[in-house]
């Protein structure tokens, strides 16, 4: 499995370009392990500090516009 890390951009009111920063290779095991503790990590962010936006929601609406 092939995880790209990026970087979010506003390129103008509408547009957004996301610049990669990192390739991370990895097998299935190491992705799902990685997967539940990002999910942990991200749960106990919320139960401090409340609950976060949905991202995938943000770049579809900026896409749409």
């Amino acid at each position: 499995i092939r995880l790209t890390i990026g970087q979010m951009e506003r390129i103008t009111e509408g547009a957004v370009e996301i610049r990669d920063i990192a390739h991370i290779a990895m097998s299935p095991q190491h992705a799902k392990a990685l997967a539940r503790i990002l999910s942990s990590r991200v749960g106990l962010y919320e139960k401090q500090f409340g609950p976060l936006p949905d991202v995938a929601a943000f770049v579809n609406e900026e896409q749409s516009s």
